[in-house]
């Protein structure tokens, strides 16, 4: 963690990473144009559990989540089980009450369907079977669609894990043990997830 590259931290790294995500969506009170001042601007404001704060995925309810980062703020928080209006509620809470009104990103699975209801693909290893690098893509622009529907902004796939040992209990989230055959899926999926980049913006 206290490695350093470049002259910065490994650490001062991730949180400018993390900060500069939530930045582009962000309402924070800091009204700086530039994006990189307003990440150092607000990197110099936050405590130093604020900073941990963003890394963290915390599980269980919206209460619980009010109740431990309400005034300190958190990464993220796994959006299974909430709808839109309930998504919107929770994250004009986390704007209007935590100290700096850093937003929330709210993530979810996205492996081979983007929402509780919405359209199931079949699993990574399934869809490489087809080597049908197009249709992934496609199938990852529904996936993202849906997860938007719901209010995510982020999902937790592709999984590019090269997996070798079908014994391992996850096999079927990787697209295969070929690192070929992964590259170009891999690519497919998050250019479906992303989309395509214009002017340096996904």
């Amino acid at each position: 963690i206290n490695a350093e590259y470049g002259g910065e931290s490994v650490l001062e790294m991730l949180f400018k990473c993390v900060l500069l995500l939530f930045l582009f969506l962000s309402v924070a009170k800091s009204q700086s144009p530039n994006i990189e001042a307003r990440v150092e601007q607000l990197l110099q404001k936050m405590t130093l559990q604020e900073k941990v704060n963003q890394l963290l995925i915390p599980e269980g309810s919206v209460n619980d989540l009010k109740q431990k980062y309400g005034t300190t703020g958190v990464g993220s928080y796994y959006i299974f089980g909430l709808n839109i209006t309930e998504r919107n509620q929770l994250q004009k809470y986390f704007i209007d009450n935590t100290r700096l009104g850093i937003p929330l990103s709210f993530s979810q699975e996205g492996l081979h369907s983007g929402a509780a209801g919405g359209t199931i693909f079949p699993m990574p290893c399934g869809m490489a079977a087809t080597f049908n690098v197009d249709l992934v893509k496609r199938s990852h622009q529904v996936i993202a669609l849906e997860a938007r529907s719901i209010g995510a902004d982020r999902t937790y796939s592709p999984n590019i894990n090269i997996f070798t040992d079908p014994r391992f209990g996850r096999y079927q989230e990787a697209w295969r043990e070929d690192p070929h055959l992964t590259s170009v899926m891999a690519v497919a999926a998050v250019t479906g997830l992303q989309g395509e980049i214009i002017n340096g913006y996904y």
